[in-house]
């Protein structure tokens, strides 16, 4: 995340408040990943941080999880 903003502010000159919001699948993997600020749509942070959030994996669990949505603030 910090490599994310550091590209930003080098890029965009500034920093902010993006909000992200996904999936978590049952086998821990993730999709459906959407910047929900609509500033941050095609931004190197919005980027950045899509392709970082689709790498990530979690525990596997049993139950479908509801989306997640979370500010990151850099």
């Amino acid at each position: 995340i910090a490599a994310c903003a550091k590209s930003h502010r080098e890029q965009e000159g500034s920093g902010g408040k993006i909000v992200m919001k996904w999936r978590v699948l049952t086998d821990g993997s993730v999709r459906d990943v959407e910047i929900v600020t609509g500033e941050f749509a095609s931004s190197v942070m919005g980027e950045c941080l899509t392709d970082l959030l689709y790498g990530l994996r979690f525990p596997e669990h049993r139950q479908p999880t509801e989306p997640v949505q979370f500010p990151f603030k850099f």
